[in-house]
């Protein structure tokens, strides 16, 4: 359930703070072959005091103890953001449970 990113091709990794979000996590078989589900509504778990704004784009973002796979509003003034966040937060009142469209 936790947010996911390209770390090779044909790869994901749990997203770090300012990644691309391609999807969420959904399985992980025995032999590593992952589901992801990168399209739709979905919900996503927010980052460690993060931001979450309805409307907003979203990123990567840590969470407690600089876990990774988490979410958080783009910063609008960081360029390398703005270049790789997607979808919207729809619903943040649970931000354990973000509800994201990610197109």
């Amino acid at each position: 359930g936790k947010a996911v990113t390209f770390s090779a091709a044909d790869t994901v990794a749990l997203a770090a703070d300012g990644n691309a979000v391609v999807g969420k996590l959904l399985k992980v078989e025995a032999d590593n072959k992952a589901t992801i589900q990168v399209a739709g509504y979905m919900t996503l778990p927010g980052g460690d005091s993060a931001t979450l704004t309805r409307g907003k784009k979203i990123v990567g973002a840590l969470g407690a103890a600089s876990a990774k796979g988490y979410i958080r509003e783009v910063a609008t003034a960081t360029a390398a953001e703005l270049g790789v966040a997607r979808g919207f937060i729809q619903n943040a009142a649970d931000a354990t449970a973000v509800i994201v469209r990610l197109d």
